[in-house]
């Protein structure tokens, strides 16, 4: 199945609304609504939410607690209706999208290390890679994580324009043209790993731009309703990724390396 949200037109009198939440984590979000008529034909809503909560995985290896939320959207939504058979609608939204980083934690190992056991070192995921058990925290169900990311906040910046012409030919028949551009801006980072080393690392930096246009028509009977029309997608994608990946940790290269590999992270344990 398929989940649609429809936002409601303007309103043709003035209206306000307003929420807030409060939570754990310094969690705060609140949100409003204004139908905003400028005249008989002209109607405007204005809608606005912020979201923000702090991060609720710590790390033992920088001042940080991963998962925080610092959302904003921005909705501008003007219906014009100058006669009875025809409305346009014009819709901008900005979706501004941050946090501080990926919430995960080590929890593939072996099953020796499934119990908290002094000093033990387990080897990470099938690999060559021994992992001290201080920073096992997943199989021991200990909410924290041994990730080390510490750089600028992470986003996900979406700006959408969707315009909609709407003409009643007759009682049954209705004509439509949709149309759409959308931009996505993005920087993500993930430490696939969760440990202090950089050994399994990824970084996604998207420019995104979408443009759809549909033409409908639609009919309205007493007893069958019906929809054929056009539709045309495009998009222009920039896509970039980075994966840090120390090959020598695994053990299906030369053994040597992954002998010297574990040698050196070993010396750091100490």
């Amino acid at each position: 199945g398929a989940i649609q949200y429809v936002t409601t037109q303007p309103a043709d009198e003035f209206a306000a609304r307003f929420s807030t939440t409060v939570g754990d984590y310094r969690r705060f979000n609140v949100s409003g609504a204004a139908d905003m008529p400028l005249s008989s034909t002209l109607l405007t809503k204005v809608t606005v939410a912020k979201v923000t909560r702090d991060g609720y995985l710590p790390s033992v290896s920088v001042n940080n607690a991963f998962g925080s939320q610092d959302d904003l959207v921005a909705r501008l939504d003007v219906l014009w209706k100058p006669v009875d058979d025809f409305k346009a609608r014009l819709i901008i939204e900005e979706n501004d999208i941050g946090t501080n980083g990926n919430p995960s934690t080590i929890w593939q190992l072996s099953q020796a290390c499934v119990l908290p056991q002094p000093n033990l070192t387990c080897l990470y995921n099938g690999a060559g890679l021994k992992v001290d058990q201080r920073w096992v925290f997943g199989p021991t169900q200990q909410w924290l994580t041994a990730g080390n990311y510490d750089g600028p906040e992470l986003y996900t910046d979406a700006t959408n324009y969707k315009a909609l012409l709407n003409y009643e030919i007759n009682a049954d028949w209705e004509l439509a043209e949709l149309a759409g551009y959308r931009t996505v801006h993005s920087e993500s980072f993930e430490d696939f790993t969760s440990i202090p080393y950089r050994m399994f690392e990824g970084e996604n930096t998207n420019r995104i731009e979408e443009w759809t246009s549909e033409t409908q028509l639609l009919f309205h009977g007493e007893r069958l309703t019906g929809t054929t029309g056009l539709y045309d997608y495009s998009d222009h994608r920039r896509w970039r990724r980075n994966n840090w990946f120390g090959n020598e940790l695994k053990s299906d290269v030369d053994p040597a390396d992954n002998v010297a590999a574990n040698a050196y992270l070993t010396s750091l344990l100490v």
